[in-house]
């Protein structure tokens, strides 16, 4: 399975995340590509991640008109990671929001609504770093579901309603033994390609 790594990162920068998810997504079989978000479009790849970006930088990145046609667009499953996360939501007309300090470290996620994507997921410790978030307002009235949430996230995980379009808060590459999270997330995603 081909899975297009839509890098969000500045240059030079998110070398660490890259290199985590190409091994995540490896050892669970699939053949990661990192590739130019405008290069999306093109398809070609049976599902999408969509990735973090580096808060040091600021502002977004330079191709993100092309990243949200493409999320509005995209028919192969897509999973947002926190920026990515962000994108989707702005997509579908939903509004961040800056929180009062960064949120950084394992958190518990806690399922709202069942889905294959969270099977095996309830009190599972994901990791966090992050200060922006998604609005409460996407808890209701838009076209995004709200999937699960953490203890002080109200808003963690989502699907835009009748697609195979995921955004996740939380950082599913960063896990270890003790804390397998975010690779059984990747796992669900990819069934669903």
């Amino acid at each position: 399975m081909r899975v297009a790594v839509l890098n969000n990162y500045p240059a030079g920068r998110g070398w660490r995340a890259l290199r985590r998810i190409k091994r995540s997504l490896k050892t669970l079989g699939a053949t990661p590509i990192v590739i130019d978000p405008s290069r999306a479009l093109d398809g070609g790849f049976d599902a999408y991640l969509l990735t973090g970006t580096s808060p040091a930088m600021g502002g977004p990145p330079p191709r993100i008109k092309e990243e949200l046609l493409f999320v509005r667009r995209a028919d192969a499953p897509v999973l947002g990671i926190c920026f990515g996360l962000h994108l989707i939501a702005q997509a579908f007309g939903a509004r961040l929001v800056k929180m009062p300090s960064r949120r950084v470290g394992f958190k518990e996620l806690r399922i709202r609504s069942a889905n294959p994507l969270l099977d095996g997921l309830d009190g599972a410790l994901v990791w966090e770093n992050h200060k922006v978030r998604v609005a409460d307002e996407a808890l209701t009235g838009s076209s995004l579901e709200v999937l699960a949430s953490c203890p002080d996230n109200p808003v963690e995980v989502v699907q835009v309603r009748g697609r195979r379009v995921f955004g996740v808060q939380f950082h599913p590459e960063r896990h270890d033994e003790a804390r397998r999270g975010g690779l059984v997330v990747l796992s669900n995603f990819l069934s669903l390609a």
